[in-house]
């Protein structure tokens, strides 16, 4: 099989930009910045670190998200490399 240059990094591009955009639905959700950090008791950095891709979503928050956001941000688009699609 031929290997196609740079699919890769289009492949984790796809994978972070999906990510991302889950994540900003999720907290416009919820009613913005504030409310979201407060929902899920974490601090502003953390989710600095999400917003700017520096580390990825645990598994565990990822769930608590989907939860918070009743089901309307799963956690299959926070992260696709983890969980399968319902």
């Amino acid at each position: 099989m031929k290997k196609i240059p740079g699919i890769k990094n289009y492949a984790a591009s796809f994978i972070k930009n999906k990510s991302i955009k889950a994540l900003n639905e999720a907290i416009k959700l919820v009613g913005g910045h504030t409310q979201f950090v407060k929902q899920l008791q974490i601090y502003d950095q953390l989710l600095a670190g999400w917003k700017h891709n520096q580390h990825g979503i645990s598994p565990e928050y990822a769930v608590a998200i989907e939860r918070l956001t009743q089901g309307k941000v799963s956690r299959y688009n926070l992260r696709i490399d983890i969980f399968q699609e319902k």
